[in-house]
């Protein structure tokens, strides 16, 4: 894992992505909680064991951005 915040995945797939960020994964809505380098470690708000599971940056992700409504990856 990666101390630098998912900045590879900003910078090598232009997805706003960060640790802390609300994230729509695979139609789910989430958190982004871990930096895993070329994936993004979320956390489903359904999922009661709130486990960190790994998704493509630019698969069924949709991240939250501070002055946009919704940023949606290219696939």
């Amino acid at each position: 894992m990666s101390n630098d915040n998912c900045d590879y995945v900003r910078r090598h797939y232009d997805v706003p992505a960060e640790v802390g960020r609300r994230v729509i994964a695979n139609r789910e809505p989430g958190v982004i909680i871990a930096d895993r380098v070329h994936y993004i470690g979320v956390t489903l708000d359904s999922d009661p064991k709130k486990r960190i599971r790994n998704y493509p940056p630019t698969w069924e992700m949709q991240c939250k951005r501070a002055m946009n409504p919704t940023f949606k990856a290219a696939s």
